[in-house]
């Protein structure tokens, strides 16, 4: 799951630099299938939680899942603060492009998923002992 993590944070870290070397805009592609991968990471490090092996590193698992979950936000994210739209929703007029401190928002959005992480990571838990209380 580590390593899915990093290579969401990776992905995510090269569509925000495109974009902003891009100064947002309009694009021809749909947005949303930017999402798909970081879906797919999603529903693996679900499974892998789930699984309940004994070998992973739970924090990992849901700073991975975190990374997923931000990365299925970011199209949508982009979007709607109309950072970056879809060409022909802009041709008809259904979003505005609005590129005003553009990196200001794009470092916005990578800080509070790093304190998120952050705290997933490094934030004091406890795992339950339940053959304490049973006797």
């Amino acid at each position: 799951m580590f390593g899915i993590g990093i290579l969401g944070i990776l992905f995510q870290s090269l569509i925000l630099i495109l974009v902003y070397k891009k100064n947002g805009g309009t694009t021809g592609g749909d947005l949303f299938t930017l999402a798909l991968p970081f879906l797919v990471s999603l529903i693996i490090g679900v499974y892998v939680l789930v699984s309940k092996k004994e070998n992973t590193n739970r924090k990992l698992n849901f700073a991975a899942i975190t990374v997923s979950i931000f990365g299925c936000f970011l199209p949508y994210w982009m979007e709607k603060t109309g950072i970056l739209v879809q060409y022909e929703r802009w041709l008809r007029n259904e979003q505005s492009v609005n590129t005003e401190d553009l990196g200001l928002r794009l470092l916005g959005f990578i800080g509070v998923e790093l304190l998120v992480i952050l705290a997933i990571l490094f934030g004091k838990s406890e795992e339950p002992n339940f053959k304490s209380g049973l006797r």
